[in-house]
């Protein structure tokens, strides 16, 4: 992931604010990948972090493209057994 800098306390940024930034950049992390997403999920906690300690905040995004051959009708149907059975031809060896 990209450092995208830090949210001070003083600069009181509201959690939707947040979450545009967020899908932002998963939009553009995306771009640099040249992978389009359909759908862009986003969620925003807050907590108050002390003077003397460090927070982080965290995006988590997919990095991959299920390959072309991967993908077959029932896959949203199938175990992880089942759809490695259907679809081992395509394995490497």
């Amino acid at each position: 992931m990209e450092d995208v800098g830090q949210i001070l306390a003083e600069e009181a940024y509201k959690e939707e604010e947040i979450m545009v930034h967020m899908a932002q950049s998963v939009v553009n992390v995306g771009r640099n990948q040249r992978v389009s997403y359909r759908e862009v999920f986003v969620d925003c906690i807050t907590k108050t972090i002390p003077v003397s300690e460090l927070g982080c905040a965290l995006v988590a995004m997919p990095y991959f493209h299920l390959a072309k051959n991967a993908y077959n009708e029932n896959i949203l149907e199938q175990s992880l057994d089942e759809w490695t059975n259907t679809q081992k031809l395509y394995f490497l060896e």
